[in-house]
């Protein structure tokens, strides 16, 4: 779910009753309109509805995704000139604040404090978002650590492609470390030889 760190003390005071979602009592993000109550929430306060129905009038919500946005421009003008923090900000020396419209843009262009996807592993690599890809496809060392530790699996029982004996999570596993592999070496024929 999207979260902000907002940079005032309660984002929602001075808000428009509109500008709220009715679910999380925070300033929407991505607003989507109900059909059956014509309401507006979250996009993903919506799409992690526990049983699937609307919060107002209890009928079932359907694809959120086709779902349309909200259009009132006051609503989104004043969602967008929220003050918040980078979310990079703890992990590194980021102090962006700025509006909530402007953030995406400064994590894309600017902020050099983008952790890599293997953040939880103990990668302490930071960079700009558009570099995260790159740096994990050829520098983490915890992704190659991760694909040794899945190559040591034992081999699972297989009597053919289509019919395993042993565990088939283990021969999808197996699998995926065989197409990794292969991947690697059509995109880095230099170390997947060793060299």
């Amino acid at each position: 779910m999207t979260t902000f760190a907002y940079a005032l003390p309660d984002p929602a005071l001075n808000l428009i009753e509109e500008a709220v979602c009715q679910i999380c009592s925070m300033p929407m993000v991505d607003p989507r309109i109900l059909s059956c109550c014509a309401e507006a929430f979250c996009f993903d306060c919506l799409l992690h509805l526990p049983d699937g129905l609307c919060p107002t009038d209890r009928t079932p919500v359907g694809a959120v995704e086709e779902l349309p946005k909200l259009a009132i421009k006051i609503v989104l003008r004043r969602l967008g000139a929220l003050l918040v923090f980078c979310p990079n900000r703890a992990l590194g020396e980021c102090d962006w604040k700025g509006a909530r419209e402007n953030l995406e843009e400064h994590i894309a262009r600017t902020c050099q404090n983008t952790p890599c996807a293997h953040v939880a592993d103990g990668c302490t690599w930071q960079g700009r978002a558009r570099d995260v890809q790159s740096h994990v496809n050829d520098e983490c060392r915890f992704r190659r650590q991760r694909m040794a530790e899945r190559a040591d699996l034992a081999q699972p029982d297989v009597e053919s492609d289509e019919y395993p004996v042993g565990n088939p999570e283990r021969l999808r596993l197996a699998r995926w470390i065989l197409n990794e592999v292969a991947s690697m070496s059509m995109t880095h024929p230099a170390s997947a030889n060793g060299q």
